[in-house]
Parts: C-alpha cells; structure tokens; sequence
C-alpha cells in the first residue's frame, strides 16, 4: 500500500474510536457536525488566539499587537511567562520548535502528531501543550488519554531520545489568575504498553474500516450500560435520545466530556 493511501491516525481520532466507534463513524467518515454552546465557540476563539500568539512568539514576531494593556489574552500570556522560565530565557542548548509535526509509519496507518511547542536538547525533550481552559480532568483521566499516550510514544519512537529522557507536560492557561502545569514522566514501561494497545486498537480500527468501506456495516456502538450516550451530540442518529434530554447547560458538560481533552 502506497504512502498516501495509509490511514492517517491523530490522538483525536484514537480517542473517539477508543470511546465509541459509532461515533468514530459520524465524525471521521460522515462528517456530522455537532450543535455547540456559544460560551463554547467563545472559548474556541479564544483557544484558537492564544496558540496563535504562542506560534508567534518562537518564530520571533512581535505579538504585542495581538491584546491591548487589558485582554485578557496579553494578561494570560504575561502570566504563562511569569511561570515559565523557559520562555523567559535563551538557552543556546535548547532547541525549541512551535507546532512541531511528526508522523510514525506503521505497516498500514501513520500516527500524527502535532506539539504545541517542543524543547529539545541533547539529553533530554520536553513536550509542551497549551489547555485554554480552567482546568483538565482527574490526572488518571488525563493519563489514559490518547494525546498523553501517543505524544510522548511518537516522538520515542521517531528520535534517539529514550522514554526516560521525554516529559509532557500540560499548562492550563485559561485563567490568568491560576495558571498552573501537570508533567507527565515518560517510561519504557508505558512506551510498551502503548505499543500494545495501538496494535490492538489500530487491528479493529482497520477491521471496522473494511467492513463498513466493504459491506456498508455501521462500526460499533458502545453500550448504552456505560451511560455515555446521554453526553453524545449523536444520540438520535443511534436512535438513542429515548436515554437522555439536553438542557442547554448540558452542552458544556458533553464538551467537557469528548474525548480530547
């Protein structure tokens, strides 16, 4: 199978397989939007700005035209800088890349990645990405999503650097009164345990794949005795809305619970 005809792969994708396939099958092959809050597209914007000004910043372009002495974009920038030294400070040891791109070729998917910011330096990389919200789920939750399991993995996987000398680490920006970091240690142990689970992942993605290009077979539904059917913006395509009302606080809750985080 040539290059371009592989399953290209992201830790999104991985997520909503992983939670429901079904749902997989609506967002990636139908392309089903889904109803948002306006609190939340207002947050997106937001999010959508910050990384912006963070791109920016490391490629050398002045970014003091993106707020006034008030936004509070200019007053959570000012505080990640506060928090962060290695912002702050020039080190020629340190190589450092803004939305750096990797991908991992597998035998017939390529897993993508895209880190926010990347610090390297010759015994040692640090992952950094940007949350613009208040806050991230329980660390456990964080731990078993995808973007903490295959970052790390791909770049172990596509460079010198041993797990041991890799970390993520997660800023949560989206006060500038709290802003605050969780650091995920990288391990061989979890390098091999990621490697399992994407090989059993990716065996019943592709399974799921080929049935549904093949024999018109919808993927999977996940059961509805897991009660996540109540927070999917899908739940009347699976003929399910019986389980569930949204009011319109709700929506927040469902976001919140998507499987990125």
């Amino acid at each position: 199978m040539a290059y371009s005809d592989l399953l290209r792969l992201s830790q999104g994708q991985l997520n909503t397989f992983t939670q429901c396939p079904r749902r997989y099958q609506y967002t990636y092959h139908e392309q089903l939007g889904r109803p948002l809050d306006p609190n939340r597209q207002e947050s997106l914007t937001w999010g959508s700005q910050f990384h912006t000004l963070m791109q920016q910043r490391e490629l050398g372009l002045p970014v003091e035209g993106m707020f006034g002495p008030d936004d509070p974009l200019g007053v959570t920038y000012q505080a990640l800088l506060a928090k962060l030294p290695e912002l702050r400070e020039s080190d020629p040891n340190v190589v450092r890349e803004a939305e750096h791109r990797r991908v991992l070729q597998w035998p017939d998917v390529v897993l993508t990645v895209v880190y926010d910011l990347l610090l390297v330096t010759a015994h040692e990389a640090t992952i950094l990405d940007w949350k613009t919200y208040r806050d991230l789920p329980p660390r456990e939750q964080v731990e078993q999503n995808w973007q903490t399991k295959l970052y790390p993995y791909v770049l172990a996987a596509t460079s010198d650097y041993t797990p041991e000398q890799i970390t993520m680490t997660y800023w949560i920006v989206g006060d500038a009164e709290n802003v605050r970091s969780h650091t995920f240690p990288y391990s061989t142990a979890a390098y091999l345990a990621t490697q399992n689970e994407l090989r059993h992942i990716v065996a019943q993605l592709l399974t799921a794949e080929e049935q549904y290009r093949n024999d018109n077979a919808p993927f999977a539904q996940v059961p509805e005795a897991k009660g996540l059917c109540r927070r999917c913006p899908f739940v009347q395509c699976c003929e399910r809305q019986e389980t569930t009302t949204f009011a319109p606080t709700q929506w927040r809750e469902m976001i919140h619970n998507s499987p990125d985080i």
